[in-house]
């Protein structure tokens, strides 16, 4: 059946990403809010499935990953630090 989502109770769009999968965005998210919650749900006629994430929480694998690695680290922190710039772009 279809799948609906929703983040923070708005309805939003997916868009396919690999093995059947499907990606939502969650938009607007400023530098400082990139610890903030967000809730995602996922429904199929009776069933839902619910996830918590925050911009961090998808990258603390990586900062995990590279802890021993200081220049992987900074570069992956950087990235972080330039997008509300390279938003406004």
């Amino acid at each position: 059946g279809d799948i609906t989502f929703t983040v923070d109770g708005n309805a939003v769009d997916s868009t396919p990403a690999s093995n059947g999968r499907r990606m939502v965005e969650i938009k607007g998210v400023k530098f400082g809010d990139l610890g903030v919650a967000h809730t995602i749900v996922a429904t199929c006629g009776n069933d839902t499935m619910t996830v918590t994430v925050s911009a961090l929480s998808y990258v603390a694998p990586f900062l995990n990953a590279y802890s021993n690695n200081a220049t992987a680290k900074n570069a992956i922190c950087a990235l972080f630090a330039l997008s509300p710039a390279a938003d406004d772009n």
